[in-house]
């Protein structure tokens, strides 16, 4: 699904640069079921961006799909991102003028996807996530956890083959991030998309199928979960 190859990324100019990341290298199958864990500082979030084609490395190549993503095209990368892959953020980056199936239904409009049929698939997964009774409900009328299962519910409605989340449960109390890992998890067996999470949480981490830890920039480890 997605692999990367002695994948390093640094910033400012070459004489004075700053390195993030140093020679990152590891493969996640299809369907899998894994974090990225480190605390602030670690390169994790840079990772990230790497990872769903919001940067790109300074050295060293990714492939998402079987395909080498040598994109320079911004509009390219947009592209790619919204057919394969599906993002959700810990402050949940919902419109608040827009209902829950408006919301929802944001990627669709950018591949011009008919109202119609936006709305349908919209309404769909919302009730794969359990808000079938919120779907004109804006987002300051729910609570945290409504909102992250919109946003969710957003990621998936393109039907993408990879989420990636960024400390998705950063934001919500204990009670609250349990059932939204477990949506997680149920979507994931059940609709078999990877989805790849970024944590500083550990106790998280170790819920999934598989930890990538990183420091410093590098892959310290890389073990199985106890899920």
């Amino acid at each position: 699904m997605l692999q990367l190859f002695d994948v390093s990324k640094s910033y400012g100019p070459a004489d004075r640069s700053t390195r993030v990341l140093s020679e990152v290298t590891f493969a996640i199958p299809a369907g899998a079921f894994c974090a990225i864990v480190g605390p602030s500082g670690s390169g994790k979030s840079t990772l990230m961006n790497i990872m769903g084609l919001l940067d790109r490395p300074t050295a060293g190549r990714v492939v998402l799909d079987g395909e080498p993503m040598d994109i320079s095209s911004p509009d390219e990368a947009a592209r790619v991102r919204n057919r394969t892959i599906g993002f959700v953020f810990q402050s949940f980056h919902l419109l608040p003028r827009l209902t829950a199936w408006e919301n929802v239904a944001l990627p669709l409009l950018y591949r011009a996807t008919p109202r119609g049929e936006r709305k349908t698939q919209a309404l769909e997964m919302l009730d794969q996530v359990g808000l079938s009774d919120r779907v004109d409900h804006r987002p300051p009328e729910l609570s945290g956890g409504q909102r992250q299962r919109v946003a969710l519910a957003r990621a998936l409605v393109g039907r993408p083959k990879m989420i990636l989340a960024d400390e998705p449960t950063g934001s919500l109390d204990s009670v609250t991030a349990g059932e939204v890992m477990a949506l997680f998890r149920d979507l994931n067996q059940r609709l078999g998309v990877t989805v790849v999470m970024v944590t500083h949480d550990r106790e998280l981490a170790a819920s999934c199928e598989r930890r990538i830890e990183v420091l410093d920039g590098r892959i310290v480890s890389d073990v199985a979960g106890v899920a």
